[in-house]
């Protein structure tokens, strides 16, 4: 049983999980990178407390960006740069809300809104003296593109800012694999189906 609910698992993560990360980030080839945001932020640690010093921050922001129907699907990926916070008290949960829109000819095509998260692990102190940056990917819209052309596409903090960001680049990758949502589907059931199985064989293992 035990065995059984191990392959369910393994392949309900192929399924599910990494097959659905595969097709929004890995899949297709790269159309164009753009630096949307950037700023030096210096973090330096003294007897288990942290110095942080931030430079003046550039947004280059709306970007354009060519695009056509033979690209299609399309991708935009976001790569967000930042550090943990230093101190983080009661939820240990930090996060920046980032407004995107695409538009042609001043017409707006798509818009929306990703999150960048930071969850601290659960401690005693509630000092952080990370001295290095953490990064977050997010696949922030898989469209097709209709009518070739000139595109623009704008990209800013949306609310209250909790995480010091030190760079945002744009990824647009054409050709990309969308994701069969049966396949997904039938991921996650295994991956449920092999909890279940692990459950039966340790009451069978007890009784």
């Amino acid at each position: 049983m035990k065995i059984i609910s191990v392959l369910f698992l393994v392949a309900g993560i192929l399924l599910g999980p990494a097959y659905a990360i595969y097709c929004g980030s890995l899949s297709g080839s790269e159309a164009g990178s753009y630096q949307i945001f950037s700023q030096d932020i210096n973090r330096a640690g003294f007897g288990g407390l942290s110095v942080q010093s931030k430079g003046a921050s550039e947004w280059k922001t709306p970007i354009m960006v060519n695009l056509s129907p033979d690209m299609n699907p399309v991708s935009f990926i976001a790569s967000v740069n930042y550090m943990p916070p230093i101190r983080v008290s009661g939820t240990h949960f930090r996060k920046n809300y980032y407004s995107v829109q695409l538009e042609k000819e001043d017409i707006p095509v798509w818009e929306g809104t990703f999150m960048v998260s930071y969850q601290k692990p659960s401690q005693k102190s509630s000092s952080n003296t990370s001295l290095s940056y953490h990064s977050q990917m997010s696949n922030i819209k898989t469209f097709f593109v209709r009518e070739p052309g000139e595109y623009s596409f704008t990209l800013q903090p949306k609310g209250k800012t909790e995480l010091d960001v030190s760079s945002i680049r744009l990824t647009i990758k054409r050709n990309v694999v969308q994701p069969n949502q049966a396949i997904v589907i039938a991921g996650f059931i295994l991956m449920v189906l092999s909890i279940i199985g692990f459950v039966i064989s340790n009451k069978l293992a007890k009784s």
